[in-house]
C-alpha cells in the first residue's frame, strides 16, 4: 500500500509498505518467513519436536508455539529466567499453544545461546531453531518478501534485530537497488558481520558469486534501546496510525518508519526515490508493553 507522510511528500518520495503482517493472523511477518524453510524440513529430520530459546515477550517465541500447535508438533522453549517471574501474555499464549516453557539464569542462557551443541545435548530429540530464527534458512524463506512484488524499487527498508530478515532481501533484491536495515539496538556492531556470514553461506547454494544491491545497517535513534521507548516514538505511532490506518509495533516497525521519516526530513534521502519499508509484524508485542507500562495500542 502506499504510504503518504508529509515527511515523504516534502522529500518528494515514494512510499509503499509491504503488509506483512497481514500473512497470518498468529504467525505473522518475518517470523512466517523465517519458520516456512523449517517446517518445511521438519518432517524429514527424524525429531519428534522443535525446540527454541528467546526472550520472555519474544514475538518469535509466540509464532513457533502457534505453528506448532497448527502443525501438531510438539514444542520446548528455553526462557531467560529473569525476564519471567510469571506466566505475562506472550507466555501465556505460547502455554495455551500447546509448547512446554522452562527458564535458565542469564548466564545460563546465554551458554546456551553462544554454544547449540549444549541444547542439541540437553533435547537429542528436538529440532532447535536458533533465537529468533535466526539463521540462513530463516535467510532463504525471507526471500520470497521481494519475490512477492515487482521488486523495482530504488530502496528497500527493514527492522532488524539478527540481521536474518535483512539477509534474505539483500539475496533477492534487484540490481541497482539499495537495502537498509534498521537495527532496534543502541548499537550493533556485530550485525553487518552476522549479516555478511549468512549471504556468505548461502550464496554458494543460490548460485550467486555476487550480490546484485548494495546494503548497510543503520542504528539511526533505537529510542532507548531494543524494546524501549520515547514519548515520541508512541506518538508517532499514533500518529502513523491516524493518517494511514496502519498499526505498527512498538519495538521493530515503528522504529523503522519513524527513522525512514527522519532520513527524509534530513535530506538524508534523494529525491524521486521509490521505496519499499517492510512491515514485519510483530504485534503482538503490544501485549507486553501494556503489562509492563499500561500503554494501549492506539487502534483499542
Amino acid at each position: 500500500m502506499r504510504i503518504e507522510r508529509p515527511a515523504f511528500e516534502r522529500a518528494g518520495m515514494e512510499v509503499w509498505m509491504k503488509r506483512d503482517d497481514l500473512i497470518h493472523e498468529e504467525i505473522s511477518g518475518n517470523k512466517a518467513r523465517k519458520l516456512l524453510p523449517v517446517l518445511n524440513d521438519f518432517p524429514y529430520s527424524g525429531k519428534t519436536g522443535i525446540l527454541t530459546v528467546g526472550g520472555a515477550y519474544s514475538n518469535h517465541i509466540a509464532a513457533v508455539a502457534a505453528a506448532g500447535r497448527e502443525m501438531n508438533i510438539p514444542t520446548v522453549a528455553v526462557i531467560r529466567g529473569e525476564e519471567a517471574d510469571h506466566l505475562n501474555p506472550t507466555l501465556s499464549y505460547a502455554t495455551q499453544q500447546g509448547m512446554k516453557i522452562t527458564y535458565a539464569d542469564r548466564d545460563t542462557y546465554r551458554r546456551y545461546r553462544d554454544d547449540a551443541t549444549l541444547l542439541v545435548n540437553k533435547y537429542p530429540d528436538h529440532y532447535l531453531i536458533a533465537e529468533g530464527g535466526k539463521g540462513v534458512a530463516g535467510a532463504l524463506g525471507s526471500m520470497a518478501i521481494l519475490e512477492e512484488t515487482t521488486n523495482d524499487y530504488d530502496l528497500v527498508t527493514v527492522p532488524c534485530g539478527t540481521g536474518t530478515t535483512l539477509a534474505g532481501l539483500i539475496l533477492s533484491a534487484s540490481e541497482g537497488t539499495k537495502v537498509t536495515g534498521f537495527a532496534v539496538f543502541k548499537e550493533a556492531p556485530w550485525m553487518v558481520g552476522d549479516v555478511q556470514e549468512m549471504l556468505d553461506e548461502a550464496m554458494p547454494g543460490l548460485g550467486f558469486e555476487n550480490i546484485s544491491c548494495t546494503w548497510e545497517v543503520t542504528t539511526h535513534d533505537p529510542y532507548g534501546g531494543y524494546a524501549k521507548w520515547t514519548p515520541e516514538l508512541l506518538e508517532y505511532i499514533t500518529s502513523f496510525y491516524d493518517s494511514t490506518g496502519v498499526l505498527l509495533d512498538p519495538v521493530y516497525t515503528s522504529k523503522m518508519m519513524l527513522g525512514l521519516e527522519k532520513k527524509a526530513l534530513s535530506g538524508l534521502l534523494p529525491e524521486g526515490i521509490r521505496v519499499l519499508a517492510i512491515h514485519t509484524g510483530g504485534l503482538q508485542g503490544w501485549l507486553g508493553f501494556e503489562e509492563r507500562w499500561g500503554i494501549r495500542r492506539p487502534d483499542k
